[in-house]
């Protein structure tokens, strides 16, 4: 799925309470030599100002938060 920057701040501005549109989710790529126990994921987000970034949690946070590409959450539950 592939959200424009307005269609992305549509989906925020309908969800009350929440900050961010997760608008990709991939499987981290951190090459042949770094070795993690848990497995993460990289998600690339939008705020509500438009600005994007990007970060790792582990998949079991995803899981929790029932995260998938489109859906809008609150971004201080990306880091609890």
């Amino acid at each position: 799925m592939r959200l424009t920057v307005e269609e992305a701040a549509a989906r925020i501005a309908a969800a009350p309470g929440h900050d961010l549109c997760v608008l990709r989710i991939e499987e981290g790529d951190f090459g042949c030599e770094e070795h993690r126990d848990m497995t993460s994921l990289w998600l690339l987000c939008q705020r509500a100002d438009g600005t994007r970034f990007s970060l790792d949690i582990p998949e079991t946070r995803v899981d929790a938060l029932g995260l998938i590409e489109g859906c809008t959450c609150r971004e201080e539950d990306l880091h609890g």
